[in-house]
């Protein structure tokens, strides 16, 4: 029953984001904003359909995370266009997100970063020189609300990164590699959108931010959904 719930929803869930993209590089924000919000209304269906006919007791944290993944989408969308209100939302998000991966690491956090130094040091890397070159160019927009959120918000996706890593290395052989991919993957979505917004033009920045973020989400709820067990 996964296996055909998985199909029933990815198939429709990556003809929404090709077609999300596609939106934004031919410049319909109308459309666009019709179609984004079902990206995440996509996945929150099927979350709560698979736990159900499945047995399995719905992590309604988890599913907040996606609700307030779904309000981001749709205050960054050109309908609102509106960057601080949706960053707020998708903090939330990744703050519910680091709950749950940590909680369910069942205690192993330490020994998890122990086992990969070199994970921790390239992820670390990547915190440090996004900031290095964010920072400099939100000062000059002389915003101290920027200035405040955005190492703010560079140190909460930072550790639902971590949290995701931590939650694959006890889930592993169970799905958990999609949802350290998908933490990795919203780490590249959001430094790509950032550097985009405040420090240069990324080519084709439409396809990276969207691309990587659509794919992001879809890994968190296939491996965070096929870790779960009837409780």
């Amino acid at each position: 029953m996964k296996a055909k719930l998985s199909i029933l929803f990815s198939i429709p869930y990556f003809i929404l984001a090709i077609t999300v993209i596609s939106l934004k590089l031919l410049n319909l924000p109308d459309l666009e904003n019709i179609f984004k919000p079902l990206l995440l209304l996509t996945l929150i269906l099927w979350f709560g359909i698979d736990q159900k006919v499945n047995g399995i007791k719905i992590n309604w944290i988890f599913m907040l995370a996606l609700f307030f993944s779904l309000l981001g989408d749709v205050f960054l969308m050109p309908l609102f266009d509106h960057f601080i209100f949706g960053l707020v939302f998708f903090l939330i998000s990744h703050l519910l997100y680091i709950s749950v991966f940590f909680k369910g690491s069942k205690g192993k956090i330490i020994s998890g970063f122990r086992q990969s130094p070199i994970f921790l040091i390239g992820v670390f890397s990547i915190y440090v020189g996004l900031l290095y070159v964010l920072m400099p160019a939100v000062y000059k927009l002389s915003s101290i609300v920027l200035l405040i959120a955005i190492p703010v918000y560079a140190t909460v996706l930072l550790l639902m990164v971590l949290s995701a890593f931590v939650y694959s290395k006890v889930h592993f052989y169970h799905f958990g590699r999609f949802v350290m991919l998908g933490g990795l993957l919203f780490l590249v979505s959001d430094g790509v959108l950032a550097l985009n917004k405040f420090a240069f033009v990324v080519t084709y920045s439409s396809i990276w931010v969207m691309g990587t973020y659509t794919l992001a989400q879809w890994m968190l709820v296939y491996g965070y959904m096929n870790t779960k067990t009837k409780t």
